[in-house]
């Protein structure tokens, strides 16, 4: 008997120049000890978390979701 195996996921982000500079200037002035920073992806939403697992600053979405591309219209 094999045991039950779950699904692995894995996420996708899109990335843009600007969002990279977020991230570099984030290392400028935040150099983590480890020199590792955390990123938390929630609702199609990049953040990068500070120290204390919160997060620290935005990233950014480097594509609208459905409902706001109708707005942009």
């Amino acid at each position: 008997m094999t045991a039950a195996r779950q699904p692995s996921y894995s996420v996708k982000a899109e990335l843009t120049r600007d969002m990279l500079d977020v991230i570099n200037a984030y290392f400028e002035r935040n150099i983590p000890e480890d020199g590792v920073a955390s990123i938390e992806f929630r609702d199609n939403v990049l953040w990068l978390c500070g120290p204390d697992g919160e997060r620290a600053e935005l990233i950014g979405m480097a594509e609208l979701p459905p409902f706001l591309r109708l707005l942009q219209g």
